[in-house]
């Protein structure tokens, strides 16, 4: 959750100097989490006995800069005539984690070299699957988290 999050706002205001505007081309800067980053289309897995989720997902951060968009006459961006836009990604990791859904809070997360876009983390019988960028399935015991 990013340190600027706050639970009472509806509309989230983040970090200004994190954000890569138009102005800014030529200036890099730098955000986290990456716009990749945690449990973000990936379904999650859920044992409804321990009330605890399960999210995979990709962390880290990028740096990006800002780029001029030209528009078509009749609207929509004109590609070829915008500026591209620069970024790097940079502790680029994949993580697997456990969420208690009664206390609100996280109470394990396992951490991979490899970005995790699994379609899905499944849970059977105290075991938690998912399966990293590379092809390789995982499985955790949730006795752990």
């Amino acid at each position: 959750m990013p340190v600027e999050y706050d639970p009472k706002l509806d509309l989230q205001r983040y970090i200004p100097e994190t954000r890569a505007l138009r102005a800014d081309r030529g200036v890099m800067k730098r955000a986290c989490p990456t716009w990749h980053g945690g449990v973000a289309h990936q379904p999650t897995a859920y044992n409804p006995v321990k009330h605890i989720a399960y999210g995979v997902g990709a962390e880290g951060c990028f740096s990006q800069e800002g780029a001029e968009v030209a528009y078509k006459p009749g609207g929509g961006e004109d590609r070829p005539k915008s500026q591209q836009r620069k970024y790097t990604s940079d502790l680029y990791y994949g993580s697997m984690t456990a969420y208690d859904t009664q206390s609100h809070k996280v109470i394990a997360k396992q951490v991979t070299d490899i970005e995790n876009r699994s379609a899905r983390a499944g849970h059977r019988r105290g075991v938690v699957f998912t399966a990293l960028q590379d092809g390789w399935v995982v499985a955790y015991d949730d006795e752990e988290a």
